[in-house]
């Protein structure tokens, strides 16, 4: 079924885009939308590079000077578009306990595990975020560029191909290393 509607249209006119997308299984535990409805698809919505950063810095929340603009922001149009689909925004940043949108995004597109624990993209490497889920009603495309269920792996991870791993020596006190992120070394740089 496909419903009339262009997400990547409406994302685009906020600089975000569709992250991919996948069918919900009865184990993802996912809330239910209104009228008791279960959620048929999960569309993932984020940044890819720096498209968005003038539509955020135009922003109300941008400029207001309150707390978590871009949680804020990304809330407010996360919220308009659920309405507007009849679905339910879930974010990254609501918690404990939290969404397990990473998982969720390997579900949904080519993305890998880098050595910083962070998602790395083939072709975007870790300048990319995902700012909310869309729970819809209908399994349909949520984008005219992605396909309906996770894309096979094509490709193999760019950590892989990476011999020197400059993203763990970038940090100036080195909390980053093959064992994982050492938080006591970054906090106490940062005193």
């Amino acid at each position: 079924m496909t419903v009339p509607f262009n997400l990547d249209a409406l994302l685009k006119k906020h600089g975000l885009v569709m992250r991919g997308s996948f069918r919900p299984a009865n184990e993802d535990a996912l809330p239910r939308l209104a009228g008791d409805r279960v959620a048929a698809m999960v569309c993932m919505v984020g940044v890819a590079g720096s498209d968005f950063w003038p539509h955020f810095e135009q922003s109300a929340c941008f400029r207001d000077g309150l707390a978590h603009p871009l949680d804020r922001w990304s809330r407010l149009i996360g919220d308009q578009l659920a309405q507007h689909l009849g679905g339910l925004a879930l974010y990254p940043f609501d918690g404990p306990p939290y969404w397990p949108f990473q998982r969720w995004a390997e579900r949904g597109e080519s993305v890998y595990a880098s050595p910083l624990q962070l998602l790395i993209h083939p072709e975007f490497g870790l300048w990319h975020a995902y700012r909310f889920a869309l729970l819809l009603p209908q399994a349909a495309s949520c984008s005219d560029t992605l396909p309906v269920d996770a894309p096979p792996r094509h490709q193999e991870s760019p950590c892989l191909r990476c011999a020197n791993v400059p993203c763990l020596s970038a940090c100036p006190v080195h909390a980053y290393d093959r064992g994982g992120f050492r938080l006591d070394r970054c906090l106490t740089w940062l005193g």
